[in-house]
């Protein structure tokens, strides 16, 4: 991912084959499914949020810190590295945008 920084398109496909690996690295034949069933939402959204400012060099960052927990077997910070996924820099530009998104149409609305 890190050689594909520059790369919106190839970012986003390796930021897809990351997740459909972990998946199926879980063994977890639930979760494999389910991210088989959302692939293409799942696509969309990578696709428009990779776009925004910082958000490659935020969601590599976000990678590696889940890799690193594999690799130490550390279940905890593995999953403390989603879990935290609303507290984490890109998803607070994530959320920041969306809630501008909303007040604009409900302004437009009125």
């Amino acid at each position: 991912m890190d050689a594909a920084l520059k790369d919106e398109k190839r970012f986003a496909a390796l930021d897809l084959e990351f997740h459909v690996t972990l998946a199926e690295a879980s063994e977890n034949f639930l979760i494999v499914d389910l991210v088989a069933m959302i692939r293409g939402q799942l696509e969309k959204a990578l696709s428009r949020v990779l776009l925004l400012p910082n958000a490659r060099p935020l969601s590599l960052k976000e990678h590696v810190s889940v890799v690193n927990a594999i690799k130490r077997r550390d279940p905890e910070a593995g999953a403390g590295g989603n879990a935290k996924a609303t507290s984490t820099p890109l998803s607070g530009v994530i959320i920041t945008r969306r809630k501008r998104t909303r007040r604009r149409h409900r302004n437009q609305a009125s």
